[in-house]
């Protein structure tokens, strides 16, 4: 069984629902796999970052950055652009207030019948769902923000995925048993939480409380779906064709002599500089 990861899910998705639009919003250490979209399915192609200051490059495109936590900028510019996407991933900074920003801004972005995938929506410690930026392993608060986004938003349906650190699925205005396909059977999909359980999240005072009633209660508030389940619906050739392989590096003849040349010293201060950023701003 394929090793399903927030990417792959994106591929699945977008082929299986005709989604052809995709902008993905993250930061300098949640936005590195960026590559992995599959291009022979997505036109066009779009990756909005922020916390992003202007010295970062990771050699992929970046179409709208923001230095900041602010991403009132860009999304203006997207919207003037006409902005609009079938599906989008989005894995910021795992604050509650960018966190639930980010959701509410990129769901009013969909198109009906649209998909976010969410990453980062089941923290493995109590520790590591610090509201604040800790060293190593750092989901924030996105799980609390995603409930709270998709528990009080009656235009949507989700589910979670359980792998790669909990993966959410959002669709706008559908529902998900009338469009994941005919093959997938009754009753795949756990029910929503009883009226009482999300009163009860919704009543939580503080965030250790919300994370009290989480550790207890997470699989029903996410409708948490085992990873090979889901993939059960797909074939292996749609499987197979969501697998993006990273592209192949071109190939660079050393100079006359033999020996390679030495990166100049511009280019080996902005590696150093990038590799300073994705320290500093490393969530996991």
């Amino acid at each position: 069984m394929a090793e399903l990861g927030k990417m792959m899910i994106v591929n699945l998705l977008g082929r299986r629902f005709g989604l052809k639009s995709y902008m993905e919003l993250a930061t300098p250490s949640t936005g590195r796999f960026y590559f992995q979209i599959d291009r022979d399915w997505f036109d066009p192609v779009a990756r909005m970052m922020y916390v992003t200051p202007f010295v970062f490059d990771d050699g992929q495109k970046i179409d709208f950055r923001s230095p900041d936590e602010d991403i009132s900028g860009v999304l203006e510019d997207f919207r003037s652009l006409g902005g609009a996407m079938d599906i989008s991933l989005v894995d910021g900074w795992h604050t509650y207030a960018t966190a639930y920003r980010d959701l509410r801004e990129f769901f009013d972005l969909l198109s009906d019948g649209g998909v976010l995938v969410v990453h980062d929506c089941l923290p493995e410690s109590r520790e590591g769902a610090s509201p604040r930026f800790r060293i190593g392993n750092w989901w924030g608060l996105s799980y609390k923000a995603f409930l709270d986004f998709v528990l009080q938003t009656p235009s949507l349906d989700y589910f979670t995925l359980d792998c790669d650190h909990g993966c959410g699925v959002i669709i706008k205005n559908r529902v998900f048993d009338a469009v994941l396909g005919q093959d997938a059977p009754g009753g795949w999909l756990p029910p929503r939480p009883a009226s009482d359980l999300v009163k009860r999240w919704l009543g939580t005072s503080d965030n250790d409380s919300a994370y009290d009633l989480f550790e207890a209660e997470h699989r029903a508030l996410l409708r948490l779906v085992p990873a090979d389940r889901f993939l059960s619906f797909f074939s292996d050739a749609e499987i197979e064709q969501s697998r993006v392989k990273p592209p192949e590096p071109p190939l660079r003849k050393p100079p006359s002599g033999g020996r390679p040349a030495r990166p100049s010293l511009n280019t080996r201060l902005l590696r150093f500089l990038n590799r300073k950023i994705a320290a500093m701003t490393d969530q996991r």
